[in-house]
This record gives structure tokens, C-alpha cells and sequence, in this order.
């Protein structure tokens, strides 16, 4: 009876063991592309792990939140800084042996919640040339290879902005930080639209994987080979009467998989209107239906408009949001239309609760870490929501989905 009683407590450990172990997120296999939407409340950040291992950052913000509870939502490890946060993450979910080198980091624009802010108390790099903040920050833990940004290297588009943000401190920290790659012959680059070369595999094992460069500044790719169009706006006059804006010249990217594509594109804009431009529609013409995307601007009211939703049709969309106002609306309403599964980084329980019942029974996952997880050859995906209290990876309960990619 006795061994009878051992076993039966053993056969339990190993039946809580083997629950526990599909409680957390399993680490990236080859042949996996990796989508992770990393929540630290201060901004946007994407981790993507190609299929052999290469490793992509786009965007890192670090735009702290005010001690508000009722516009903010805070974590619970605000001891970290954002980049402390991401690269912890990146650690735990990257096993190549090569995981501490980040081969691109990518800036979609130069607003703080997308590349960092200066404020007083921050630490200066080893070399005392500059401050620590988003994604200046991140290589003190994690080498980053390739820097590319939307201006590099005369940062002169739609003006000079050297001179336009001659007040900027995160701006002017950020340029020091250029300089300094520069001179330790690190990479720094200007996305270049149209491209699909730029951001690539290291192997190219894998040839039904690309990067296509959608947009960079006000040129789009026109859907054939590498060619590209330009945007017309009067931006120097905007600059002159200081009403310029960021959000409409992100960067934009198509990530493919065989079947499977994704779009991401910082704050892009979808309407006309005071200092803003619509970018949503001349992409939506090239890009036709996507499976997954990241919203444009958080899902604030000038973005995400009708045409771009219905043409791009995506069966997911991940809301990477940091306060209350990022839930608006139009763009809301847009995701009801389409029926689009939404997965959102930081919700907060009052905002939740004013939202309709349909807009609720889409929701399919909140406050946490967003991964989605495309397995080989594109043709199947799986969408988690990752505890983002610590870096055990723990997938929130019945937070989970599996999709089909569709073929296009």
C-alpha cells in the first residue's frame, strides 16, 4: 500500500508538472517566427525572432507615466527601466547562442514613446557621452548591430530637424548617440522604401521569409519590385508654423512568412486634417489583406480608418497602449466592423468597462506581454498573452488562440 500511495503521488507530480509546463510560453524553435509585443507601460516595443534566429527590435519607448491611476495603468516591475525590462525579456526568450547581439533595432519615428525620453535622473552611458533612455539604453545590455531610423544620416526630412529640435533633449541625446556609433564603425542607416533586402535573414535558409519596407518619410512602396511613390504635403510649411508632425512619416513594415503577413507602422495617420496626412490608404491599396497588425497609433481617433481596416482585414490586432486615451472610438469601431480578434498590452479595468458587449467579446487577451507565434511555412499561428509581472513566461489562462493563415 505504501508504494501503491508513492506512486499515486508521483503520477500527480508529474501530471502538475506537465500542466505547468504548458502554462509557459515555450522558447523559439527554428523554423519559428516570433512576434513579441512587450508591455512595459511606457511605450511601444516589438521583439521579432526571424525563423534562423536573426533578431529585429522595432521601436523602444520610454515615455513614463505620471502616478495617475485613473489615466495610467502602472506595472508592477517599475523598478526596471523599459530597455532593462526588454532586454530581460529578450534573455528569457531567446536560447541562440548568439542572443546577446540584437541584429536591427528600428525606429519607427522620433516621438519618446517610440525611442526614449530624456528626463533628469538617468544614468550616462559607459563612456559618459550620453544619457540612458529606450533605445539608447538597450545596447548597454544587448549590442545592437544595425541602427535605422527614418532620417540618417542628414536628418533633414521634411526639414532640417537638427535645427527644429535644436531644443529637443531627447532628440539632441539620441544624435550623440548616432555620432558615436559612427565613430566605433557601428551601422546606422536610413530605411530605405521599396526595399526588401535591408532587413534580412543571416542565412537565407529560409526563402519564403521577407522584411519589405513599406514606407519611409511620405515614399511607399508601390507594390512592384522595389519601386516607390511619394506622398505629397507642404510638411516645411507645417515646420515653419510649428504645427509638424511625427506620426505621419513612421516607418512601415510587411513581415511575410509564406502564408502568413503582418504589418506594423508606428503612428501612422489616416486622415486629412490640421497638421496630420493620410498614409492608411495609399498602403492599404499595396497591401490588400494581412492576417495580423499592430494598430497605428495606439488606437488613437487619427488613425485606423475604414478604408485601411476593411482592406487590410486582419483577423488579430494588437493595441500596444500605455494610458486611457489610447482607446478611441473611431478606431475601435473600425475593429467592431471587421470582427478583428484584438489583444491589447494595457487595459485598463475602468476603460474595459465602458466598452459595448461586442467590443468585449472580441477582446481575447489583456495586460501582458502579446506574442504572436507563426510556426513553418507561415501556414498556421498561435497568439499568447504573456504575464508581464516577471520574465517566467507564464501564458495567462485561456488567453491563447490558434489561427490559419490565409493564402493570398
Amino acid at each position: 500500500m505504501r508504494f501503491f500511495k508513492i506512486g499515486i503521488v508521483l503520477i500527480l507530480m508529474l501530471f502538475v508538472s506537465s500542466i505547468m509546463a504548458q502554462s509557459k510560453l515555450n522558447n523559439w524553435s527554428e523554423g519559428y517566427l516570433d512576434i513579441h509585443h512587450i508591455n512595459t507601460a511606457s511605450g511601444d516595443v516589438t521583439y521579432f525572432i526571424f525563423p534562423d534566429g536573426t533578431s529585429m527590435l522595432f521601436d523602444l519607448g520610454a515615455s513614463m507615466a505620471p502616478d495617475n491611476p485613473e489615466y495610467f495603468q502602472l506595472k508592477t516591475n517599475v523598478s526596471n527601466t523599459p530597455a532593462q525590462i526588454v532586454a530581460k525579456y529578450i534573455m528569457a526568450v531567446h536560447p541562440m547562442k548568439d542572443k546577446s547581439v540584437l541584429n536591427y533595432a528600428v525606429i519607427s519615428h522620433f516621438h519618446t514613446d517610440h525611442y526614449g525620453k530624456v528626463t533628469e535622473g538617468l544614468r550616462e552611458s559607459k563612456d559618459g557621452n550620453y544619457l540612458l533612455t529606450g533605445i539608447t539604453e538597450i545596447g548597454q545590455y544587448i549590442p545592437v548591430k544595425t541602427l535605422i531610423d527614418r532620417a540618417y544620416p542628414a536628418y533633414d526630412f521634411p526639414k532640417g530637424l537638427k535645427e527644429y529640435y535644436r531644443n529637443d533633449a531627447t532628440f539632441n541625446n539620441y544624435l550623440k548617440y548616432v555620432a558615436l556609433r559612427e565613430d566605433t564603425n557601428r551601422t546606422v542607416a536610413c530605411l530605405r522604401a521599396g526595399s526588401k533586402e535591408q532587413i534580412t535573414t543571416k542565412f537565407k535558409s529560409y526563402p519564403e521569409f521577407e522584411v519589405r519596407n513599406l514606407k519611409a518619410n511620405n515614399n511607399i512602396w508601390s507594390g512592384q519590385g522595389e519601386e516607390t511613390f511619394s506622398i505629397e504635403s507642404d510638411y516645411s510649411s507645417l515646420i515653419n508654423n510649428k504645427g509638424f508632425n511625427e506620426n505621419p512619416l513612421s516607418l512601415a513594415l510587411l513581415i511575410r512568412y509564406g502564408e502568413f503577413e503582418y504589418f506594423t507602422g508606428g503612428d501612422l495617420t489616416g486622415y486629412n486634417w490640421r497638421n496630420v496626412t493620410d498614409m492608411e490608404t495609399p498602403l492599404a491599396n499595396v497591401l490588400g489583406e494581412v492576417d495580423a497588425l499592430a494598430l497605428n497609433h495606439h488606437g488613437f481617433h487619427d488613425a485606423t480608418n475604414t478604408y485601411f481596416m476593411e482592406t487590410l482585414n486582419p483577423e488579430v490586432v494588437v493595441n500596444q497602449s500605455r494610458h486611457t486615451p489610447h482607446f478611441q472610438f473611431t478606431p475601435l469601431q473600425q475593429i467592431v466592423k471587421v470582427k478583428s480578434d484584438l489583444y491589447v498590452n494595457n487595459l485598463h479595468e475602468a476603460t474595459f468597462e465602458l466598452f459595448s458587449e461586442e467590443l468585449k467579446s472580441l477582446i481575447k487577451g489583456r495586460n501582458g506581454h502579446v506574442v504572436i507565434r507563426v510556426y513553418p511555412k507561415g501556414k498556421e499561428y498561435k497568439v499568447f498573452t504573456i504575464d508581464d509581472s516577471d520574465f517566467q513566461l507564464k501564458i495567462l489562462k485561456q488567453q491563447h488562440n490558434t489561427y490559419i493563415s490565409r493564402s493570398k
